[in-house]
């Protein structure tokens, strides 16, 4: 997303690129990209970056679901996949020690816990690859100056084909009509 930014401030700079990757959480990354949108394009192309960041942003949830939880295996099926948040599992975990762990503190446990198919895991996946492709094509947006081969016109259309984009995007205006 920092070449996004770059296009959009039209700078190379090492130092701007560098504060904007010192934000970690994509809530000020997109922040940034927005606020740096809204001063140099109109307002329609301000939607569509916000509605791709929005897109990228479902991914990302997924993705960081994933990525930071607590897995395990439940011996009686072995084609699924067992997840908890960190934070549920903590408290648990501190609930049952404090309980001495003869009560039903695993029906609680259990309330918590989500169960993931292969399916399930490569449709994350596929929702980080679009989320990737929707990313390098905003990039390319924000990027775009004249004499490129190919017109931001065309690169906003291929966007616009992206379900993830045109759903943020369709949810946006709805949201502003109301």
């Amino acid at each position: 997303m920092s070449i996004a930014l770059a296009g959009l401030l039209d700078t190379k700079s090492p130092a701007a690129l560098g504060v904007f990757a010192a934000l970690r959480g994509f809530r000020s990354q997109r922040d940034v990209l927005e606020g740096a949108a809204k001063a140099v394009l109109n307002a329609d192309e301000v939607d569509l970056i916000a509605a791709c960041l929005s897109a990228i942003w479902t991914a990302q949830r997924a993705r960081d679901d994933i990525a930071h939880g607590l897995w395990g295996v439940l011996l009686e099926e072995p084609d699924l996949l067992l997840w908890i948040a960190n934070a549920d599992y903590a408290v648990w975990n501190a609930a049952a020690i404090a309980a001495g762990g003869g009560g039903d503190e695993h029906a609680e446990l259990a309330k918590k816990l989500f169960v993931y198919t292969k399916r399930d895991l490569l449709m994350a996946r596929d929702a980080l690859m679009a989320a990737r492709n929707v990313s390098f094509e905003m990039s390319m947006y924000c990027q775009w100056r004249p004499g490129r081969p190919q017109t931001r016109e065309a690169i906003r259309d291929q966007l616009l084909k992206r379900p993830l984009v045109r759903q943020a995007l369709d949810h946006l205006i709805a949201a502003r009509s109301r």
